[in-house]
């Protein structure tokens, strides 16, 4: 019941700042569905959030955000159109608590790649990521999508993971922030945002078999955004490019 009336309270606050109107609430799993034009030329019509925890997803016009009462975390995922035809896109991790929340990692990402980085996600990084797939993608066949990438194909990357040692480890995020350090209590933590973001006016083609990489704005048709964090949650937001 007190987390029910935290999360009450946290919700009546983020419809202050977001203007949010609408509110959905399931056990298991739900589908929100709305369209909101973001301009002429883009809508987000839908978002989609998969878990098995109790949760609330609200839907903020070109943002889905949702509260996970479980852990006391909040993913959310936003579109915004600009100029010339830029989009800035955004995934986010908020601690929904006003006190210090020590949450375990976990590593269980449902969706491995990642549009801003060729390696995929490393929760010591970084607990959350995303991706823009082509077509309409729903939460019987995400999976099986193919992320746009935004990085040049051709700047060699190394992929890697930096592991701690010893027992499970915690995230410590700050109280109704996305700042964090991890592991909790060790002496010289990782620290920074639980957020990811970009503005691209498209996406890398080429960089292989000798073609040159290049930059190619988004044409027009469906696109699938898809938010994941470590915890296993995954929000899809549905927008339309003319």
């Amino acid at each position: 019941m007190k987390a029910k009336t935290a999360l009450l309270g946290l919700f009546v606050a983020l419809t202050m700042v977001f203007a949010s109107t609408t509110l959905y609430e399931s056990g298991t799993r739900t589908t929100v569905t709305s369209t909101s034009t973001l301009t002429q030329t883009l809508t987000v019509a839908s978002t989609t959030r998969l878990t098995t925890s109790l949760f609330s997803s609200v839907l903020l016009g070109n943002t889905a955000l949702v509260l996970n009462s479980s852990d006391g975390l909040g993913l959310s995922l936003q579109v915004e159109p600009g100029l010339n035809g830029n989009y800035t896109i955004t995934v986010r991790e908020s601690n929904l608590l006003n006190f210090v929340n020590n949450v375990t990692e976990a590593d269980e990402w449902k969706y491995t790649q990642d549009s801003v980085a060729p390696c995929g996600p490393d929760p010591y990084t970084n607990p959350v990521e995303f991706a823009v797939v082509q077509g309409h993608y729903g939460q019987d066949n995400y999976t099986s999508s193919k992320a746009l990438p935004f990085y040049n194909p051709d700047i060699v990357r190394l992929c890697g993971e930096v592991g701690f040692l010893g027992g499970p480890s915690a995230f410590a995020f700050q109280p109704l922030s996305d700042a964090f350090s991890f592991p909790s209590g060790s002496a010289q933590p990782e620290v920074g945002a639980a957020s990811a973001t970009i503005t691209t006016s498209g996406y890398w083609v080429g960089g292989q078999s000798g073609v040159a990489a290049a930059l190619e704005p988004f044409p027009p048709g469906t696109y699938t955004v898809i938010g994941a964090d470590e915890w296993g949650d995954v929000v899809l937001l549905q927008a339309f490019l003319e």
